[in-house]
């Protein structure tokens, strides 16, 4: 006899799945957040008008998570979306400078019943941005 074994993924592995090219909404994820943290003012200006465009009666709602952002990166050095790109996900996210000048972001993110918000804040995202610091001493 054969016994076959269905070789498939954990129902949490689908969640974090994203396809190459995958375009990220700026206001509400945490790469989009450590980013727009991280460029010049001038260069922040131009993506929040064209944002304030975009979202229209819902910018409020979007402005705030960004100020928030911001006084999170400005505090710890790192931006938080807990449920508001994907009420099931929590992630952090932390600006990485290149040498040339380019702005990346480094992002770790989870299903929201495996890492609470809490623990993120406390704990990971101080790691995630020490590892950011870590590779740009690294002169990349």
């Amino acid at each position: 006899h054969m016994i076959y074994v269905e070789n498939r993924l954990p129902p949490e592995a689908s969640l974090l799945r994203m396809d190459i090219g995958l375009k990220l909404p700026m206001a509400t994820t945490s790469a989009g957040r450590a980013y727009y943290c991280a460029i010049s003012d001038k260069g922040r200006k131009v993506i929040t008008d064209a944002m304030e465009a975009k979202y229209g009666d819902a910018w409020p709602e979007k402005q705030e998570g960004l100020e928030r952002s911001m006084e999170d990166y400005k505090t710890y050095g790192f931006c938080l979306s807990l449920g508001e790109w994907d009420r099931n996900i929590n992630s952090a996210g932390v600006p990485i400078h290149l040498q040339d000048g380019t702005i990346m972001a480094l992002t770790c993110a989870a299903p929201s019943y495996l890492i609470s918000g809490e623990k993120l804040r406390e704990s990971i995202a101080h790691q995630l941005a020490m590892l950011a610091s870590d590779i740009e001493s690294l002169g990349v």
